[in-house]
């Protein structure tokens, strides 16, 4: 190691003992470590004149040198927590988190444990390039007197969500007011835009990809690494909106089974413009909109429930045999089906393996009408052939049937045929495999969107 970077390496490691110290001090280690620190930045003097020893004072002072230091230095902040969507979130963290590394990014992980949130206060008056959460709900945790715990921590809050804000209501309402969003959808940045001023501003930045090295053979002709979740679950919570909507939740169910191209609030839009227009009820607000959309979901995920168990249907009844993964599938609306093979769950990491698996694998938006999900980044980086419902993002950037397989959500009924011929036609086949691969290599790596984020982390610095 040289001398130059031994020495950048050192300053690094005093300045952050500087920045915790009453970490140290309250764990005890404060002394030994400071000690430590001095006799390390001895021996490097005595390879110059430059006297480490004199940094490490600066930054156990913290005074203007180590002030200046901290502006420049500090690191990024990102939030980890429960293993929620079989741990996909928490992998997001992590290849944000390693890219960041790779690119000399000072990173730090801390893992949110529910429960023992006072855990934050440590990093009160500390100052972050920026704090990141992936969906996470810190950011709207406040103390007793209504203040938010992290609008005492200095630097954009950035949250990354990737499903419709309208889930996250509550969190999105009671933020810091440093508060900005990151999230794959450029409808739901314009939803944010438009039903949530507590948001600063919000970036269009999908999720990558990521691979899966060893070489694989093709054991699985379809597969589907989702869950199942059954319509019925919600029908409660849909007879409460129903009741607490005058109705405008069942009119909201109708509009958007017909129309399976428009977003949830194009849907409720539509059913409160016929309202209007009949003098059944007045303009609302863009809070009042928020507040019914929200009451309301329950239609859409019934909605998004029934649309997926039709889709795999269609594909079963045709004799397709379809691979599928964890418990969710083992229940008795699919025991008629012998060519639904069902397999042990798998983590985030094994389904790439699976993907590499596979030669094709199905994808269906949960209703992310103009998007890139991970899902289809991973398919595509593991030489797998995406078959999946349409959104604007995949028509404008990738080529149908030479890139990826779309299909229409209100033409389901040609999605068995589609799969049976590329089946059939390898050679088509493994040509769209070849493009594809290439492709997400070069516009939907981890790397890429991570240097997509530094670039959002550094408009947001300017806004506050």
């Amino acid at each position: 190691m040289s001398y130059t970077k031994e020495i950048e390496e050192y300053r690094q490691q005093a300045y952050l003992f500087g920045r915790y110290y009453n970490i140290y001090k309250a764990d005890g280690t404060y002394d030994q470590r400071a000690q430590e620190l001095v006799e390390q930045g001895l021996l490097l003097h005595r390879q110059s004149t430059e006297n480490p020893v004199e940094f490490l004072m600066h930054m156990m002072s913290r005074d203007e040198v180590y002030d200046a230091y901290d502006r420049e230095h500090c690191p990024i902040l990102i939030y980890k927590s429960d293993p929620i969507c079989y741990g996909v979130l928490n992998g997001f963290a992590d290849e944000i988190a390693n890219c960041l590394d790779a690119m000399g990014y000072l990173v730090e992980l801390f893992e949110l444990v529910p429960g023992r949130e006072e855990e934050l206060l440590q990093f009160a008056g500390l100052r972050f390039r920026a704090v990141l959460g992936i969906q996470t709900y810190a950011f709207s945790i406040r103390f007793q007197d209504g203040s938010n715990l992290h609008d005492r921590i200095k630097g954009p809050k950035i949250n990354l969500i990737f499903d419709h804000p309208i889930w996250l209501k509550q969190h999105l309402e009671n933020g810091p007011k440093d508060q900005f969003v990151i999230t794959h959808d450029k409808n739901y940045v314009t939803f944010i835009e438009e039903f949530f001023p507590e948001v600063k501003k919000t970036f269009w930045i999908p999720p990558g990809g990521s691979l899966w090295t060893a070489e694989e053979k093709k054991e699985y002709s379809l597969t589907f690494v989702g869950s199942y979740h059954d319509p019925a679950l919600w029908q409660g919570e849909y007879e409460r909106a129903k009741e607490h909507s005058d109705g405008i939740a069942e009119e909201f169910m109708k509009e958007a089974g017909e129309h399976l191209h428009w977003t949830w609030e194009r849907s409720l839009g539509s059913v409160i413009e016929k309202r209007v227009r009949a003098g059944a009820m007045e303009e609302p607000s863009p809070k009042e909109f928020r507040e019914l959309l929200y009451l309301c979901k329950p239609v859409c995920f019934i909605v998004m429930c029934r649309i997926r168990e039709q889709i795999i249907e269609e594909i079963l009844n045709s004799g397709q045999r379809l691979h599928v993964f964890g418990d969710s599938w083992k229940c008795d609306h699919w025991e008629k089906y012998p060519n639904l093979i069902c397999h042990p769950a798998v983590s985030p990491e094994e389904s790439l393996c699976i993907y590499r698996q596979s030669k094709l694998s199905l994808n269906i938006m949960s209703w992310h009408k103009d998007s890139m999900t991970e899902r289809i980044a991973n398919m595509m980086m593991n030489h797998c052939v995406v078959v999946t419902d349409e959104s604007g993002y995949l028509v404008d950037n990738y080529k149908e049937d030479r890139d990826m397989l779309l299909f229409d959500l209100e033409k389901i009924d040609r999605l068995p045929q589609l799969i049976h011929y590329y089946l059939t036609h390898e050679d088509e086949r493994c040509a769209i495999e070849k493009r594809a691969y290439q492709k997400a290599l070069s516009r939907e790596s981890w790397e890429r969107r991570t240097a997509e984020i530094l670039r959002a982390i550094e408009i947001s610095c300017k806004e506050l």
